[in-house]
């Protein structure tokens, strides 16, 4: 999972075709429970040397993250590991975004290697690491990574409408989402209980499917500021969507997407800023809040939600959230009164 404020660093194919929802989707205005904060505790695990710009729970509980600097890290029972990473061109490379596929596989793509073609995808087998070149030098600019139902994996784009799809092979495809009503750069995208890909960009959200035929939706909101930015899949068969208002910061919406594209919005108000959103082991969701003091706020598929008050992280600032199948909740945060600001923490509630 990555935090969307950051620097985005993002094989022929057929190019398939678009079907455009041009009609706006009346908004349902759920209304949700907020239950009063409730207490929780940081319990520290490890100091990091770089910041995080990405971090995510694979399923046998280890921790991987990507970091500005040239590593991809993997925290789990056995102890640390990192690996530092170089583009097919020898260059240097960071890390962006992680995922992980059905056989059990983290993938990666990276970018910022120096040159024109140094920006792909990559993964990890047994220790061993293999970066994918970017054969055609189309892919500048990878963000979002999502395995497919299909085995296949996709990589949005951050400059351009395009979805390009990888195996292990290489790139076998690139799908080309539709400019149509300001759909431009890609930002965050995943694999539906649909079976389709679900995408976001600041104005609407695009479905796709394992074919390259997509479909728009301009989420109800967007007038009034509230961007679409991460998208998560639901338990619900359902994907849900954080959308931030950048003009007022303490707004914000939690909506979940049914696979037709009706939308029911949760509003997050009051002095709340969630951020980073992520599926609990439970079914439920859990979003940061980076509003003073440091909280985290979890909200059911029902709207239920519940915020829990950090109590001995009073001055530190919470960037990424991740959970997994087996828990608990693993943050990556940054105190700037240490020497070492960035560390990597679980929740206890």
């Amino acid at each position: 999972m990555k935090r969307g404020l950051l620097l985005a660093f993002l094989a022929i194919s057929i190019f398939s075709g678009c079907a455009w929802n041009s009609r706006a989707v009346p908004a349902l205005f759920a209304p949700n429970s907020i239950v009063p904060h409730a207490k929780a505790t940081l319990s520290p695990l490890k100091k990091l040397s770089y910041e995080p710009s990405a971090v995510y729970m694979a399923r046998d509980g280890s921790i991987w993250s990507a970091s500005g600097k040239p590593y991809l890290v993997q925290i789990g029972k056995n102890g640390t590991r990192s690996w530092r990473l170089h583009s097919p061109s020898g260059a240097i490379a960071t890390a962006i975004d992680i995922t992980q596929d059905r056989q059990g596989t983290i993938w990666f793509t990276f970018g910022g290697g120096g040159g024109p073609c140094d920006s792909g995808v990559g993964y990890v087998v047994n220790g061993t690491i293999t970066m994918l070149p970017d054969v055609v030098c189309q892919l500048e600019s990878p963000s979002g990574i999502a395995a497919g139902k299909d085995e296949r994996i996709y990589v949005a784009e951050a400059n351009s409408t395009e979805v390009h799809v990888f195996t292990k092979k290489g790139r076998v495809a690139i799908y080309r989402v539709p400019r149509k009503g300001g759909f431009s750069n890609l930002s965050y995208i995943t694999a539906g209980p649909d079976g389709n890909l679900w995408i976001s960009d600041y104005h609407y959200i695009a479905r796709m499917t394992v074919h390259g035929k997509t479909t728009l939706f301009k989420p109800p909101g967007i007038s009034r500021g509230y961007m679409p930015r991460q998208i998560v899949a639901g338990p619900d068969g359902n994907v849900w969507l954080l959308q931030q208002q950048y003009e007022n910061a303490s707004g914000s919406w939690i909506t979940k997407v049914t696979p037709d594209g009706k939308f029911a919005h949760y509003t997050i108000g009051g002095s709340h800023h969630p951020s980073t959103l992520c599926l609990g082991p439970n079914g439920e969701f859990w979003f940061l809040d980076q509003a003073s003091p440091a909280a985290v706020g979890s909200i059911s598929t029902s709207g239920a939600t519940t915020y829990y008050t950090i109590q001995n992280a009073m001055y530190a600032v919470l960037d990424l959230i991740t959970t997994g199948p087996k828990g608990p909740l693993w943050v990556v945060g940054r105190d700037p009164n240490t020497a070492h600001p960035y560390f990597l923490a679980h929740i206890g509630t």
